[in-house]
């Protein structure tokens, strides 16, 4: 039985965000633009379509057009894609990582055991730069197979 696949709707920043994956991941990625798909309802460079390749985990993604909402989690799914992301990086020998997060996710960052180093900008919209605390992700050495999660939570 194939696992279902995410697909998540940016507002201009699916190029950006399956990049990002793809180094985590260790994988590739495959984007297709508007202008390759013949759309012309956004701008040409845009993505209609991308996806990580030969990756341990499938992720499809795209910049939205227009009017359309992008994606907002509102389950775990982004939850288990950082820990996902941090304990693979950890298993592969990372000292330190970093993410530019949306200020609005500042508190579930640091309820994930994350700090708060310094508030900057992304693309015109206020962002922080945010370290995780390695201690709390388990290195996960097969992504494929799954990877085990504490319940720590700080209050």
């Amino acid at each position: 039985m194939t696992a279902p696949t995410p697909y998540f709707h940016f507002r201009g920043e699916a190029r950006a965000a399956l990049t990002y994956y793809a180094d985590v991941f260790g994988c590739g990625v495959q984007l297709h633009t508007f202008d390759e798909f013949g759309r012309t309802d956004g701008p040409a460079d845009a993505v209609a379509h991308g996806f990580l390749v030969d990756g341990p985990v499938a992720l499809f993604a795209a910049d939205v057009a227009g009017d359309e909402p992008a994606f907002r989690s509102q389950g775990h799914l982004g939850v288990t894609l950082i820990r996902l992301a941090v304990s693979r990086a950890n298993a592969l020998g990372c000292k330190r990582f970093f993410a530019q997060v949306q200020m609005q996710n500042v508190p579930l960052f640091r309820k994930l055991g994350w700090q708060l180093l310094e508030e900057t900008g992304v693309h015109g919209r206020p962002h922080a730069r945010m370290q995780a605390e390695l201690s709390w992700y388990p290195p996960c050495h097969d992504p494929v197979s799954g990877f085990v999660t504490r319940s720590k939570v700080l209050p």
